[in-house]
């Protein structure tokens, strides 16, 4: 069997179906549920149903490779920093590289930083 995107819950639907209620204008709304302490962090793509957490939960991230300022942002160290561990293969962790672009591992990251 494919997966066939049509066959989900249409991601406008989810403050009827769990109550959550949906703000702002164009394909990315706000989750106006508190989260982080109080914070409105969580955004979701009406058109997809992607959810990114604007707090940058690791623990929640759903990809399997990020980009180097979400893993700088993760490991608190600068973009450069990585693009250095990068060339010079010295850091606790390597990247991949995708379309001539370095892309970090999320479970590689979770190791490094102690998340399970």
């Amino acid at each position: 069997m494919n997966f066939d995107r049509d066959l989900l819950p249409k991601a406008s639907t989810l403050d009827e179906v769990q109550g959550l209620k949906l703000t702002c204008r164009g394909k990315w709304k706000t989750l106006e549920r508190r989260f982080h302490g109080g914070s409105d962090s969580k955004r979701i793509n009406t058109d997809t149903g992607a959810v990114v957490c604007m707090a940058g939960c690791l623990d929640e991230e759903t990809r399997s490779h990020i980009t180097t300022a979400e893993a700088a942002f993760h490991l608190n160290r600068s973009e450069q920093t990585l693009r250095l561990w990068a060339c010079k293969e010295t850091g606790p962790l390597r990247p991949a590289r995708i379309n001539n672009r370095l892309a970090w591992s999320v479970a590689e990251l979770r190791r490094v930083l102690g998340i399970h």
